[in-house]
């Protein structure tokens, strides 16, 4: 499986760092400063001692990590975010170790 950027959810399955917006070009148009807003991530089937981070691009200050602990039962993690405006302007993942993320937004 591939990284899907213009779906949704956007599905995240090996690490980027050259961030969310040159992945998804078709949704942005050139200069366009609109964001992501973001409601809900799925950490899917992560394995014990795993780990993620996504980060803003241009900073790499960290929007959202995980890590699992060493005896992980093996079940799926949710952050959820509904009605807090969360929004992610340009992001990446430049740590994922195992499992699936599914990154659910809406354009801003």
């Amino acid at each position: 499986m591939a990284n899907s950027f213009t779906t949704n959810p956007i599905s995240i399955d090996t690490t980027f760092t050259n961030g969310y917006r040159v992945n998804a070009t078709s949704l942005f148009a050139a200069g366009n400063p609109m964001g992501l807003g973001i409601f809900k991530v799925i950490w899917r089937a992560p394995l014990a001692s795993a780990s993620f981070s996504i980060q803003e691009t241009s900073d790499s200050m960290v929007l959202l990590s995980g890590t699992t602990p060493a005896l992980f039962a093996g079940q799926d993690v949710e952050y959820d975010f509904e009605g807090m405006n969360i929004v992610w302007r340009n992001f990446k993942v430049p740590t994922l170790s195992a499992g699936l993320l599914l990154i659910y937004g809406r354009l801003q």
